[in-house]
């Protein structure tokens, strides 16, 4: 059978004091008194939860709804940009094809 332990008092309150700090004790009778009323007492009732009832589902057709406009045929700024940065490259391209023909 195993000891039970025994707590060497003496040194903790010695150790304590050093601290600047009170060791202060528990009545060793009121604790038992207490934790023989808290086994005593009778354990709440549990009390299973409500569920709530379950939704009905809708069983019909689903309907798309558009929440957005389609913003495949929307012009765009940056769109406009690259359209003219393509035309100032073919336009460079002509002249350099031009330029080559009249050196020739």
């Amino acid at each position: 059978m195993a000891q039970p332990f025994v707590l060497d008092v003496q040194a903790l309150s010695h150790t304590v004091a050093t601290a600047g700090l009170d060791w202060v004790h528990s009545d060793a009778d009121k604790v038992a008194r207490v934790q023989a009323e808290m086994a005593a007492a009778p354990r709440p009732v549990h009390v299973p939860r409500e569920r709530p009832p379950v939704p009905v589902l809708d069983q019909g057709p689903l309907v798309l709804v558009e929440t957005r406009q389609d913003l495949r045929q929307q012009q765009y700024p940056f769109d406009q940009a690259t359209q003219g940065a393509q035309g100032i490259q073919g336009i460079q391209g002509i002249q350099g094809i031009q330029g080559t023909a009249a050196q020739a």
